[in-house]
């Protein structure tokens, strides 16, 4: 039987955009930096649309995996694999759809691109078991959701390589070990008692979480800074890099670990970050 429309699109997170910008932004960054200004805009679409499928299709790989997790999770027991909407059968159907559209992308790259692309549905199968094993899934996603970087400069720059990729690849990482670890303090009681393990269990709350915040606010700011250097950019760039620094001491003095609004408030506000750093990749004046 067919499922109805809106479970598919709980499925999808299609109501839930915000982690499709996550994914594609540091694609943008890499394309950006690989064209020294700004991309092509067919590489862009194709990379939007790219990371569009492959959130879908993570999405539902990751709902499948943490089916029996997500039941006992407030914020994630009425997912449709959770609360039984949809079967396995479903999703299997619907992943593929995503699989054929990340398909249709992928041909119109280059073969370093396509094996790049490739060895990041091996990092998408292995995060939903992180929580399981280690009190750091939020690191284990930074390195799946920014390989994006490595993957947009190959589009233009097959087969080179600059030590300013790895530097935004490092100031990717530490951006989302920062924003999913904001989000994870959603479920901090019920990831305690389910026994899902997170970072936020390990900060725990007092003073503890907002030093870790700031010396990942800290780095990103001073890595992005030797991007600048490394690159030569602008003033438009120091101007982008400064306001992501701005935005970071916002967030620190709005941000409350305890309260579950502010921190999905928080978490989504990242887009503005992740558009500022955009832009220092892209300006060269």
């Amino acid at each position: 039987m067919l499922p109805g429309v809106f479970p598919v699109i709980h499925l999808l997170r299609l109501h839930q955009p915000t982690g499709v910008f996550f994914l594609f932004m540091p694609c943008w960054w890499g394309l950006s930096l690989g064209a020294q200004g700004v991309p092509p805009f067919s590489m862009v679409v194709l990379l939007l649309v790219g990371a569009f499928s492959m959130r879908c299709g993570g999405c539902i790989f990751n709902d499948w995996a943490d089916r029996s997790l997500d039941a006992l999770v407030e914020r994630t027991k009425n997912r449709p694999l959770a609360c039984g909407a949809l079967t396995g059968w479903h999703a299997m159907v619907v992943g593929g759809l995503c699989g054929l559209l990340a398909l249709g992308v992928v041909v119109f790259f280059n073969k370093q691109t396509v094996c790049l692309s490739v060895i990041s549905l091996g990092l998408v199968a292995c995060y939903p078991f992180m929580k399981r094993f280690t009190y750091w899934p939020q690191l284990f996603l930074g390195f799946t959701f920014n390989w994006g970087v490595l993957v947009g400069w190959s589009v233009l720059c097959p087969g080179e390589w600059k030590d300013s990729v790895g530097v935004l690849y490092s100031v990717g990482v530490l951006w989302t070990l920062y924003y999913d670890t904001v989000y994870g303090y959603q479920d901090y009681a019920q990831d305690q008692k389910a026994n899902i393990k997170s970072l936020c269990l390990l900060l725990g709350f007092g003073g503890r979480p907002l030093v870790f915040f700031k010396i990942c606010h800290g780095l990103i700011v001073g890595l992005l800074g030797v991007l600048c250097v490394m690159e030569g950019l602008g003033l438009c760039s120091w101007v982008a890099v400064g306001g992501v620094a701005l935005h970071f001491c916002w967030q620190q003095r709005a941000l409350c670990v305890s309260c579950p609004k502010s921190c999905h408030r928080i978490f989504k506000s990242n887009v503005w970050v992740g558009t500022l750093i955009g832009v220092a990749c892209m300006a060269r004046f």
